[in-house]
């Protein structure tokens, strides 16, 4: 963390982003965020998630014992599996989800691709 940062810090975890006052740390490096970037931008994470929905579902599965349970690289592995599928799917209800729409979500993938989105959503669903 830069030397120059006084009083209280205050972090977050936004998607890859951890921030800390104005600074966030990313794979390059540590970057100043310009104050203005974040004037009238609502924070992910910050808006309201609706009960049984899918990202209400993936608030939960974070914070479990099964997530949790798992080797870090695994982790590493299914997040960004588990982010595309909130960012697409996110507002939907979890209950209403078939296996026909799981076939047709991993359907243009590469079978390697199939395989690693089945493994992640099963692991998710159970």
């Amino acid at each position: 963390m830069p030397a120059n940062i006084s009083g209280p810090i205050l972090f977050a975890q936004v998607g890859p982003l951890l921030f800390w006052s104005n600074w966030a740390f990313q794979r390059g490096g540590l970057h100043r965020i310009p104050a203005e970037a974040g004037q009238g931008a609502t924070p992910k994470g910050t808006h309201a998630i609706l009960p049984g929905s899918v990202e209400a579902a993936l608030v939960r599965y974070y914070d479990s014992d099964m997530w949790q349970e798992q080797a870090k690289s695994t982790r590493d592995l299914r997040r960004p599996i588990l982010e595309q599928f909130r960012a697409k799917y996110g507002t939907g209800k979890i209950r209403a989800l078939q296996r026909s729409h799981v076939q047709q979500i991993i359907a243009a993938r590469s079978a390697s691709a199939q395989s690693n989105w089945m493994k992640c959503l099963r692991h998710f669903m159970t």
